[in-house]
């Protein structure tokens, strides 16, 4: 943490500047309270974002002795001006300057950011305000451009409402109430405001970026998951306009299909399947289970085993999906896929079996199409998967296919606790 003073002409602001190497983005925090930007609370969000690669700028838009005097604490107008100066000092800072932008605000330092926002010409990314005063300023609201999250705590009746009437007036906005029951409200505010400000910095990262991506620049094996979802990205911007759901085939593929998710801006989930494998080798596919308990066995299982090893193998596998389902579904409830466009995601397909699993899963679901995308697939699996799909979308096709890893430098094996602070 670096200790900053700005000051412009007669304005002084005090920040406390949490800055992460290679960070998506830059959120500046303003604080109208006496509290301010030394609280525990305070701290706390700039490590959590800190964690998650999003560099921290907390603000004082008042001295100690300002923010305990009502014609200070209340003046939007002011908030407003040094909030701006801040933000303008970010943009010509050396390192903070090409950083994606957000504003992150509560109560009256809410009204300010709206303001603010409404005024300055810079590009700002992203907008969170929790119980926001935004009614303070709701003649400049039809002015801000950028994507704003409204959180409001369920039992404020008044702010809910008050956010609710204003909403209209905002061009991009999304409002999430916080349930009465919930008795962790800090981090329901941090975990969403996280999700948005990662969803619009990788967004503008993506579109400077973008023509990197396409497939004259594509040069095997990837680095890893992350620059594969990059490429992937590129050709699923098509199905943009359907707006479609994106499923992921848990473990690996769920990095990946968050990044395009985000990326791309569509909604994202998990599918449950799981591979059948032969005798003493459990990575070759002899076929595939949903969680549903639908078997599915490639045309040369009965080579591999009998049919008692397949019913014992595909108990196991359910019995792992059943636990997986229960586990994860405590983050957020199941996509619905019936009449969505559905795009499977999986970070490599070797023999297609699992992911045939999963395409006949989400068709007998009702999905209205389902698109197949993967950076790599077996010449055999892309045969299989081109009659199963409505579309499939690969990056390339190997001659000589051994196994998914070997088209990466870097291909970790990724664990639940990886999965579930995605889903989270």
């Amino acid at each position: 943490m670096r200790e900053v003073r700005i000051t412009e002409h007669d304005t002084q602001v005090y920040g406390d500047l949490y800055d992460v190497k290679g960070a998506l983005g830059l959120v500046v925090v303003p604080y109208a309270d006496s509290e301010g930007r030394k609280s525990e609370e305070a701290k706390d969000f700039a490590r959590y974002f800190n964690e998650h690669d999003i560099s921290v700028l907390n603000l004082d838009l008042l001295s100690l002795e300002e923010s305990k005097k009502k014609e200070y604490k209340y003046n939007v107008k002011l908030l407003s001006l040094r909030l701006e100066v801040a933000l303008d000092w970010t943009k010509r800072h050396r390192l903070l300057r090409d950083c994606p932008l957000g504003i992150h605000a509560s109560y009256t330092a809410a009204a300010a950011t709206m303001e603010a926002a409404a005024h300055t010409t810079m590009n700002i990314n992203a907008v969170v305000a929790f119980s926001g005063r935004i009614d303070m300023v709701e003649k400049y609201l039809p002015f801000v451009e950028a994507p704003c999250l409204l959180i409001v705590d369920g039992k404020d009746q008044l702010a809910l409402q008050a956010n609710k009437k204003m909403m209209p007036n905002l061009a991009c906005v999304k409002l999430h109430t916080i349930s009465e029951n919930n008795s962790s409200i800090d981090e329901e505010i941090i975990r969403e405001s996280s999700r948005w400000f990662k969803r619009y910095f990788a967004q503008k990262i993506y579109e400077e970026r973008k023509d990197e991506y396409k497939s004259e620049n594509l040069n095997l094996p990837f680095y890893d998951r992350y620059e594969a979802s990059h490429f992937l990205s590129y050709k699923l911007q098509k199905f943009k306009e359907d707006n479609p759901l994106i499923l992921a085939i848990p473990r690996g593929a769920v990095a990946m299909a968050d990044v395009i998710a985000t990326e791309l801006d569509m909604d994202m989930d998990i599918i449950l399947v799981k591979k059948l494998g032969a005798p003493n080798h459990p990575e070759l596919a002899i076929g595939s289970i949903n969680e549903f308990g639908d078997v599915y066995l490639s045309s040369n299982a009965k080579a591999y085993a009998d049919e008692e090893y397949i019913s014992q193998e595909a108990a196991k596998k359910q019995a792992q999906l059943s636990d997986y389902r229960k586990k994860f579904q405590g983050f957020k409830t199941p996509q619905d896929v019936k009449d969505r466009t559905v795009i499977i995601v999986d970070d490599g397909i070797a023999t297609g079996s699992t992911m045939l699993s999963a395409v006949i899963t989400v068709k007998e679901k009702g999905a209205r199409k389902v698109v197949v995308a993967a950076p790599v697939a077996s010449r055999s699996a892309q045969k299989m998967l081109q009659l199963a799909a409505d579309e499939t979308v690969f990056l390339d096709i190997p001659e000589n296919f051994y196994a998914v890893a070997q088209f990466y430098e870097n291909f970790p094996q990724v664990n639940d606790d990886e999965v579930e602070k995605i889903l989270r």
